[in-house]
């Protein structure tokens, strides 16, 4: 998201240590100011800001629909198109690394990646190893229930083939509540399939998301949020979205906090959440909040 910057050292050394993750971060810029946009024209940027490329935004990215996706050498998605317009404002060019869902922090402590996109909350445990952005939206844990299948609750789960893709925030909690009942995948693609098969008969997704992927889905279903259940303390509180950064880049994170504030009062963000189909509701997510 930034244009010119200074040179920077090797970042997160000590929270890599934390997380016995080896390897040097990487580095790289050149001092100046001004610089060319995305379509290679003169730009101005709304803040100095250093990333880890000169002129280039490292994107971290899953495929994640309709959250974020990568196509070729661009990131798509609601949170793709918002990171695209912050780099613009910065005078960068966004460079995707598409990655797993385990590798998204990992990528921005490590200094492999300047913020990552893909639905990622605001926890208490990711607060500690990278800088939490500004909530951008809320976010709901869903059950995605095939029709004929009798659930509401956290409780009816119990007893029935339930799956979910690794890396969410509901993770361990489901697999100690629901032992050998619960299937988990190594991606959500992977998921929805033995979903759509009739593996599974409930599957554990974000509400947002669950729209997405069964719009065009044969199977009937329905999307239904749990009451809160302190057994699964994602179910407790809608999540927060945000852009993460790494703890010793102190210019890039509350650049895009200010540049998510202007397109939230500018309509911008509300215009991007029609576009992909998201819930209007979700873009006042109130206080920064940690889960």
């Amino acid at each position: 998201m930034e244009n010119k910057m200074k040179k920077i050292g090797p970042w997160a050394a000590a929270a890599a240590a934390a997380l016995l993750v080896s390897g040097l971060a990487a580095c790289s810029s050149d001092d100046g100011s001004g610089g060319k946009n995305s379509n290679g024209s003169d730009c101005t940027p709304t803040h100095e800001v250093t990333t880890i490329t000169s002129g280039k935004l490292t994107v971290a990215a899953i495929v994640y629909p309709p959250f974020s996706d990568v196509k070729g050498d661009t990131v798509t998605g609601f949170e793709g198109d918002l990171v695209t317009k912050i780099a613009e404002k910065l005078c960068l060019t966004v460079q995707p690394m598409q990655v797993g869902i385990p590798a998204i922090v990992t990528s921005v402590t490590t200094g492999r990646a300047d913020t990552g996109i893909g639905d990622f909350y605001r926890t208490a445990e990711r607060d500690k190893i990278v800088r939490l952005g500004a909530p951008v939206v809320s976010d709901s844990m869903a059950l995605v229930v095939r029709d004929g299948v009798d659930v509401k609750t956290i409780a009816d789960l119990k007893g029935k083939r339930v799956g979910s893709a690794i890396g969410y925030l509901w993770d361990k909690d489901l697999e100690a509540y629901l032992g050998k009942d619960l299937t988990s995948y190594s991606d959500l693609q992977s998921a929805y399939a033995d979903f759509e098969a009739g593996r599974i008969d409930v599957l554990i997704d974000t509400v947002p998301v669950a729209s997405y992927r069964l719009k065009d889905s044969s199977v009937k279903a329905q999307i239904i949020i749990p009451p809160a259940d302190d057994r699964i303390a994602a179910s407790t509180h809608p999540g927060q979205t945000q852009f993460m950064t790494n703890l010793d880049n102190k210019t890039l994170g509350p650049a895009m906090d200010d540049l998510v504030a202007e397109f939230r009062e500018d309509g911008t963000l509300a215009e991007l959440i029609k576009k992909w189909g998201l819930p209007e509701d979700i873009g006042d997510p109130g206080a920064p909040e940690l889960l």
